[in-house]
């Protein structure tokens, strides 16, 4: 759907204002565009945080999917803006748009937060501050849209739960159907707001927070009391079978390079390893498990619709995925043919293989991670890790032997029982994994990184006292100065963050005045180390009359907690159970393989385990996958590399730039470009070396927010398809902006596009507020000046240029200026340079002007280049002696 072009050209004013618009553009491939007067329902899924780091979410992806299949809804998205678009927004007295229309968010029904982190709370306050709407839920009125929370963090909500209207727990698959179709009947019946949020509480996953009301004596939680006493809990919603669940193959492809730039398919789903302080293990069980056939048609699919050169097989232990060897066996083949890394990125300790390192190295061997969480082995029967030092040790030597280079190991401090003999522990153990990796290997290196336990709700160790700051402080002190002593690197985290998600974690409803007072105060991105400050905090909590240091101190385990009333499938007697058996050390085994501890996720039998093995009897939940199934028998589709490919040759290919396309920067629009290739399935001819990559070359940079009716870039390839085709392919891969508007062969030994182009032509329409007889004195200057004089900066250094010599001409018709600019090898002119030396215009001004780029004119001849030999017959001799 086209935006209308009013709301583009605002759109476009605030967008030359940011330091990357790229976040904010909304246009990339597999972007879902509808008619909102075609639609029922509209929501936009909101992560509160930056562009790279939302992006990066599968959870976002797989719901933006689901509900975009629904021909009665548009699902749109919107991320939390930096600091300069949301000043940009509030100087422009705008208000925040979801990405894909550019519509304001108020003017939608749902407004869907996906809460993954304690430290983002104040963003989600500010992107309803920015939409322009009320921040608490009692405010709000019927013509406002529902704000709606899901993801962990809805384990205890409590603390947001004054600023929403409803929360979805567990899993949402299932739920954002359940939700879609209630907003539609409510639209066509006109039932009141407060019915429909009736209606939803009924169903599994729905907590509707004003239905529960906490009671408090002498300034602890007493109680957290529901208004209607038939339903005093609200159970989780949950995924009965991974496998027939849909899954996105058509995700959004990143116009700038996200934080996680991977096409990832989630494999399996919870993990019953039951490590007492991993919030993840206990609210995700039973383990379910995708078919291996299910996980290459998505992997396959997902590759050719995306393009990335990367694929993650997600998963809370990929390790415990019972046909993971077979599966990347039989995905060996595709990523190899796509020329595709594949990652791994949660494998225990104990699960690394010898076969398993070669397939997960064999495009590139660079650094992996392990995780033993605990130096001692009594610290890590606590916890029930259930791995020793030799496991550990074995899978260092396997790594290192098959060709690793890095290896960074993963601890918690601050742990139940922890002592000071256990941090001495992981200085002995990082030291050991180095001596062994170093057999191999003499540059190896180990980082050890150290991150500060905090209680979770819903595991065994949601009672646990919590160390404080100098505590913090005081064991990084130790872990610093061991493995300084001992050259090994060492990362933790800020402590103060540390403490901020303690009080979040475990808080209650009073802490809502804390983010509103922190939010007033200027608290932004403080999940960021660079942008948390803890003088706000400490004076939201000191303004609001909060000691956050109560949600630090030990629980007493028949005492209240604020999410007694959320169901996540464990019991709390179950939870008790293995808070006792952390100190008496006693490990209980994976309950995917072997026993049922009847810890309550399954729900009477709502939920059960799904898991694949290769070969086994047909046992309670474990589904056969017979010897005879042959994963190659599953369509190939598309291959980047034929088997017959012709004889290389080099295509110029045309393209015009437009519209929000305009925004994307020169890397990021690259990238773009060879995606499109994959996507198209055309074979790109790599380059020699370590690490290949594809031999396309671009042109010059086209400035960010400049328009063009012709860029170029050189592609060579092996395909034997003729030049326009291959252009019609390439089209239909580009994202919206990019018009592919010709492409032919040129000879494989022509010169590079950087030699090849000599003018670039390029108009400015100025703003109303210049003033014509000003364009045409300005010029008149330029003319007659000998020189006009240009200070650019240059690696910290000011280095100045005449205009006029990069400059073949400047023109004015009106408020039309055209520039022939020269590309020069030293640097071409840049458009804003002439706008503000020549004709002296402000920022604002050059905002409101309008720059395209209408002409690339190239040389007709080139000198002649010297040969190799002539230029060792010419070579100085070299002194003697």
């Amino acid at each position: 759907m086209a935006q209308d072009s009013n709301t583009a050209r605002w759109r476009h004013a605030l967008l030359k204002q940011v330091e990357k618009p790229g976040r904010y553009l909304g246009n990339e491939v597999n972007a879902t565009f509808k008619h909102s007067d075609e639609v029922s329902f509209r929501i936009a899924l909101a992560f509160p945080d930056v562009y790279e780091v939302a992006f990066s979410h599968v959870g976002l992806k797989i719901l933006y999917e689901i509900l975009n299949d629904r021909p009665d809804t548009w699902c749109e998205r919107v991320y939390s803006p930096w600091f300069d678009f949301e000043q940009a927004l509030r100087q422009n007295n705008r208000k925040l748009f979801a990405l894909e229309s550019g519509d304001p968010l108020e003017s939608l029904d749902v407004l869907g937060f996906t809460l993954q982190y304690d430290l983002c709370y104040t963003n989600v306050l500010a992107i309803l501050d920015l939409a322009g709407l009320p921040l608490y839920a009692s405010e709000r009125n019927e013509n406002h849209p529902l704000i709606v929370g899901g993801g962990p963090n809805t384990t205890n909500p409590e603390p947001l739960a004054e600023f929403f209207d409803l929360f979805v727990l567990g899993e949402g698959e299932q739920a954002v159907h359940t939700l879609a179709d209630a907003v539609i009947e409510q639209k066509k019946t006109g039932i009141s707001r407060k019915e429909m949020l009736e209606n939803l509480s009924k169903h599994e996953g729905f907590y509707v927070p004003s239905h529960f009301t906490p009671r408090y004596e002498n300034g602890r939680l007493a109680a957290i009391e529901p208004h209607d006493p038939n339903r005093p809990s609200v159970r989780r919603a949950a995924v009965t079978d991974l496998d027939s669940t849909p899954f996105p193959v058509h995700p959004p492809t990143p116009n700038i390079t996200p934080v996680h730039d991977r096409y990832a398919v989630e494999i399996q789903r919870g993990c019953s390893r039951g490590c007492r302080f991993c919030q993840a293990s206990q609210i995700y069980r039973p383990v379910r498990q995708r078919k291996p056939e299910t996980i290459y048609e998505l992997t396959r699919q997902g590759l050719e619709n995306t393009g990335e050169t990367t694929l993650s097989l997600l998963s809370l232990s990929a390790g415990d995925y019972g046909c993971l060897n077979p599966l990347l066996e039989s995905l060996d083949g595709l990523v190899r043919s796509r020329r595709v890394d594949l990652q791994l990125p949660s494998l225990r300790v104990e699960a690394l293989e010898d076969g398993l390192l070669h397939l997960l190295g064999r495009e590139r061997k660079g650094g992996f991670t392990l995780a033993p969480e605990a130096g001692s082995e009594r610290l890590r029967r606590v916890i029930n890790k259930g791995n020793t030092d030799d496991d550990l040790l074995a899978s260092v030597d396997r790594a290192f032997r098959l060709g690793w280079q890095r290896l960074k190991l993963y601890f918690m401090i601050g742990l139940p029982s922890e002592t000071d003999e256990d941090l001495y522990a992981i200085v002995d153990l990082a030291q050991r994994a180095r001596s062994v990796a170093r057999r191999y290997r003499k540059s190896a290196q180990v980082t050890v990184s150290a991150s500060t336990f905090v209680p979770k709700a819903h595991t065994p160790f949601q009672w646990a006292e919590a160390i404080g700051r100098e505590e913090i402080r005081r064991k990084q002190s130790i872990l610093f100065g061991e493995l300084k002593r001992l050259r090994i690197k060492f990362k933790f985290h800020d402590s103060h963050s540390s403490l901020m998600e303690m009080a979040f974690s475990r808080g209650d409803r009073r802490l809502a005045a804390v983010i509103e007072r922190a939010y007033r105060l200027g608290a932004r991105f403080d999940a960021w180390s660079d942008h948390h400050d803890p003088e706000i905090w400490e004076k939201a909590f000191t303004e609001s009359g909060v000691d956050f240091a109560i949600w630090r101190n030990a629980i007493d385990p028949d005492a209240t907690l604020p999410w007694d009333h959320l169901d996540f499938g464990p019991k709390k007697s179950f939870l008790r159970e293995e808070w006792e058996n952390a100190f008496a050390q006693e490990h209980r085994e994976d309950c995917s393989y072997g026993t049922c501890y009847h810890c309550g996720a399954c729900g009477s039998g709502k939920v059960k385990r799904q898991v694949y093995l290769p070969e086994t009897p047909d046992e309670n939940s474990r589904q056969d996958v017979p010897k005879h199934v042959q994963f190659a028998q599953t369509p190939q589709g598309k291959v980047l590399s034929p088997k017959a490919p012709g004889a290389r040759r080099k295509i110029r290919f045309k393209v015009a730039k437009k519209d929000r396309a305009v925004f994307m920067g020169h890397l990021d629009t690259m990238k773009t470009v060879l995606r499109a290739f994959r996507r198209a399935g055309i074979s790109l001819v790599m380059s020699e070396g370590f690490h290949p990559s594809p031999r396309v070359a671009f042109g010059p940079a086209l400035p960010v927010g400049v328009s063009s009716e012709g860029e170029f870039f050189d592609a060579e390839t092996t395909d034997t398809l003729p030049a326009s085709m291959l252009a019609e392919h390439l089209s239909h891969a580009l994202p919206s902006g990019f018009e592919l508007l010709d492409a032919m062969d040129i000879p494989r030994r022509s010169p590079s596009l950087s030699e090849a182009i000599q003018h670039m032509i390029f108009r400015f329409d100025l703003p109303e507020n210049v003033d014509e007889a000003e364009i045409g004195d300005a010029l008149a200057r330029y003319e007659a000046a000998a020189e006009v004089m240009v200070e650019r900066i240059a690696k910290g250094k000011p280095r100045p240029y005449n205009l006029k010599d990069r400059l073949a001409g400047l023109a004015a018709e009106g408020r039309s200026v055209t520039a022939d600019i020269l590309n020069e090898t030293g640097g071409s002119v840049k458009p804003l340079e002439i706008l503000q030396t020549v004709f002296g215009l402000s920022a604002e001004q050059c905002h409101e002007t309008i720059i395209c780029k209408i002409d690339t004119q190239f040389r007709t001849s080139f000198p002649k280049k010297r040969s190799s030999s002539s230029k060792r017959r010419n070579r100085k001799p070299r002194k003697q002696g």
